[in-house]
């Protein structure tokens, strides 16, 4: 699946490595559920790239949104966490369903749903760095 979304030459996502099974077998392994920090303030989540400043909050950086989701995942404990990688995996397909059923041109001016989990996953963090300033 090729699409993505640019300003200019900044990624505000990119989601050239998804693909679809017919089937609609499993489409992400767990390493493709824990966020990762890529190059030019990128997170990658999904098998999808995005911009943190511009999709999270313009002062947020990867390495807070991937702290903000391990507090959280251990806040929660296993069980619930899991419940929370598989939450983010039932976004992330219902967006590469869309994508299957509309033109890409109007996905630059609708975000991805699993955007939220890295929202609340950066909130968290900044809740607790507050709670112990």
């Amino acid at each position: 699946m090729e699409f993505s979304c640019k300003i200019d030459d900044k990624i505000i996502f990119d989601c050239t490595e998804l693909t679809l099974s017919a089937e609609k077998e499993k489409v992400f392994s767990d390493p493709d559920l824990t966020p990762t920090a890529a190059e030019n303030n990128n997170l990658k989540l999904c098998k999808a790239k995005f911009n943190v400043p511009s999709t999270i909050f313009p002062a947020a950086t990867p390495q807070e949104v991937i702290q903000g989701s391990n507090h959280l995942s251990q806040y929660l404990q296993l069980d619930e966490a899991a419940r929370l990688d598989r939450t983010t995996e039932i976004f992330m397909a219902e967006y590469i369903s869309k994508l299957n059923r509309y033109p890409r041109s109007i996905f630059c001016y609708t975000e991805p749903d699993f955007l939220d989990c890295a929202r609340l996953s950066y909130w968290y963090y900044i809740c607790l760095k507050n709670d112990n300033e």
